[in-house]
């Protein structure tokens, strides 16, 4: 896969960063440099994604587990930095399957998945393509790849470091309608976040194209918004809301919103979220704003899109919002476990017919 490297302060360069890989007189160092999050990894194929702080050091501590920069991805900062913490010389050679198994089951060793699962899980994802996934989101992920017929793809968890910090996580696979009945899973998904939605938390199930989506999407408590003295919910709710009516006032479905009526702040919330997103994305298509144009439209827009992330930043960099993230990716996990252990059984049934 291609990726280009990402600076946080444009006054840096890949040659001003390997310069200070350089320096670094020992591994201790050299962690101090990575921990300064001076650089991501923008991934420019599909799935497009990107390689943050914690992705980095994870591919770093799988390169060290196998001994070798090739399960890597193909960046050249990247493998500098392993083998400057390998100074004595690295050992490059292929890693097999049966390797990738075992470092698996080792590290998670308490999922209960058997070698032929695992052999299901590397056939759906490479070393690079784990190197990708968010750790929180990391056991999920494996459990479901576990699973006969799913896939995941351009799972998310959220970043303190991202424009969405905490606020967003989704848990998105692709399946096969030969092995998996579309409506008893979603039925299965829709019954394990019931007690989800509420008025500070959504989940909702979206399906298209043999793809599912299970997003979660969270709002500060009320008692935080009055604690930290921030403007309520509702209240950016109805100001976005009319920016995009009188902006937009020839689209019907702005229209049938009743900003009132909405059974939660969550869902309110989420639904302006979704129409800024909208509206401005179809203005930079209509306008047909180019490749150069573009980056300053969004420098303008941006912000007005993300209005609930720039308010609330600091509840979704907390750790009650990061907490919220890993109790939905807990739900994930169990749901995946309760599902294999629904095709298990069947399985079993079958056999004993």
């Amino acid at each position: 896969m291609n990726y280009k490297i990402v600076f946080a302060n444009p006054s840096y360069s890949k040659e001003k960063i390997e310069a200070l890989i350089d320096k670094c007189k020992d591994v201790n160092e050299l962690q101090v440099l990575i921990n300064k999050n001076l650089f991501t990894f923008d991934r420019l194929e599909l799935p497009c994604g990107t390689l943050r702080l914690e992705h980095i050091r994870k591919a770093l501590n799988i390169a060290n587990y196998f001994g070798t920069p090739d399960v890597l991805p193909d960046i050249p900062v990247l493998h500098r930095l392993y083998y400057k913490s390998h100074q004595n010389g690295s050992n490059k050679r292929k890693v097999d399957d049966s390797e990738i198994i075992q470092y698996f089951s080792y590290t998670f060793n308490d999922l209960d998945i058997s070698n032929d699962d695992w052999q299901r899980v590397i056939g759906k994802l490479s070393i690079e393509e784990f190197i990708s996934i968010d750790t929180i989101a990391e056991r999920a992920v494996l459990i479901w790849n576990s699973l006969p017929g799913i896939k995941t793809t351009n799972s998310c968890t959220g970043h303190l470091d991202a424009l969405r910090y905490f606020c967003f996580s989704n848990l998105h696979f692709q399946f096969n309608p030969e092995h998996i009945s579309v409506s008893r899973i979603t039925d299965l998904i829709r019954s394990a976040f019931d007690d989800f939605n509420s008025n500070i938390f959504k989940t909702d199930i979206t399906e298209f194209e043999k793809t599912i989506d299970i997003l979660f999407f969270q709002i500060p408590p009320s008692e935080w918004i009055i604690e930290n003295n921030k403007e309520p919910v509702k209240k950016i709710c109805k100001r976005c809301y009319e920016q995009l009516k009188t902006t937009f006032r020839t689209d019907d479905d702005l229209d049938d919103f009743d900003l009132e009526k909405c059974e939660s702040d969550a869902r309110t919330a989420d639904y302006i979220h979704k129409k800024l997103f909208k509206y401005f994305n179809r203005l930079n298509t209509n306008f047909e704003i180019d490749g150069s144009e573009d980056e300053f439209f969004w420098e303008v827009f941006r912000k007005r899109c993300l209005v609930f992330e720039e308010s609330y930043k600091d509840f979704y960099i907390s750790h009650e919002a990061i907490e919220n993230i890993k109790h939905f990716w807990e739900r994930c996990e169990e749901l995946g476990k309760s599902i294999k252990t629904g095709i298990v059984t069947r399985r079993k049934n079958r056999i004993n017919e």
